[in-house]
């Protein structure tokens, strides 16, 4: 049978990121469960949100996770993909990213397969990025409250790129795809974070309406 990989979550200021349509329970799952490592890389230390509360926007309340990769697994997942493995889940951790197989037993040529495509997924998504962080450039503005300080961080890359593909690439709100904006839900004057979850994509007319409303 052949071998499906998943990318189900990526790894985005330590917190796991689902993939959209993608189902990143179970890995949080075998985190929970997993055995505490006798030499954490503290960079592999994860949280997971959690959505509470019936309001919206919902509240994100993240919480931390028991660290399963040591340190030199985490350094070597740069280079080549990691296998984590518990009863019957497969994970593969590679570059930030968390990938799931269909199916948890191998034959030794097909573990080669899998770290191959593993690989060559990474190099296309790469590919890809770097188209999509143009298009981001030539599409989004980032809309700042006047009494954001000048000297602000921007919104990170990887961010930019979660919300962009969360989103679809157009408006949350009328799905215009022109005169897009990075939208915070918490502006940033009142302690609001460069987060995924506190980003969304608003076109020019939306944003204006956000603001007219926050203003009366």
């Amino acid at each position: 049978m052949p071998i499906k990989i998943d990318l189900i979550a990526r790894i985005i200021e330590r917190k796991i990121i689902p993939e959209k349509n993608c189902y990143a329970g179970n890995f949080s799952v075998f985190l929970t469960n997993a055995k505490r490592v006798s030499n954490p890389a503290p960079e592999a230390c994860f949280t997971i949100g959690i959505e509470v509360g019936g309001t919206r926007p919902k509240r994100v309340v993240f919480l931390d996770l028991e660290p399963t990769i040591d340190v030199s697994d985490y350094q070597k997942s740069f280079i080549t993909p990691i296998r984590l493995f518990q009863d019957n889940l497969c994970f593969w951790y590679y570059k930030e990213k968390i990938y799931q197989t269909s199916r948890d037993e191998f034959l030794p040529n097909e573990i080669d397969e899998v770290i191959l495509r593993i690989k060559l997924h990474d190099i296309e998504e790469s590919q890809e990025i770097h188209a999509l962080r143009r298009k981001i450039s030539n599409l989004i503005t980032v809309i700042e409250n006047k009494s954001t300080p000048n000297n602000r961080k921007r919104i990170p890359d990887d961010v930019q790129i979660a919300v962009f593909s969360r989103d679809n690439g157009q408006c949350v709100k009328c799905s215009a795809q022109s005169e897009l904006h990075f939208d915070h839900l918490i502006p940033v004057s009142k302690g609001g974070s460069d987060t995924v979850e506190n980003i969304q994509i608003l076109c020019r007319a939306c944003n204006q309406r956000k603001s007219n409303n926050i203003g009366g």
